[in-house]
């Protein structure tokens, strides 16, 4: 009975499933042609290298610590 009254939202799991792969895409795209043209600005490996680890960087910060902002907004 309670698998009659739960029903899965198929359009909403597609869309937000096509907008995960569209920001995948345009970032795994971007940053190699952003280390490129970095380059062609001659910038330092050093300075190329710190641009794209920031990036990682801020992804872990905000994996780590959205636990705890969601434990927080709850109470």
């Amino acid at each position: 009975m309670i698998r009659d009254e739960i029903a899965t939202d198929w359009p909403s799991i597609i869309a937000v499933t096509l907008g995960i792969t569209a920001f995948a895409t345009a970032q795994g795209l971007t940053y190699p042609l952003l280390s490129f043209l970095l380059k062609d600005a001659a910038l330092s490996e050093g300075l190329i290298g710190l641009h794209a680890a920031a990036f990682m960087v801020g992804l872990v910060v905000s994996v780590l610590t959205l636990p705890a902002l969601n434990a927080y907004a709850r109470a």
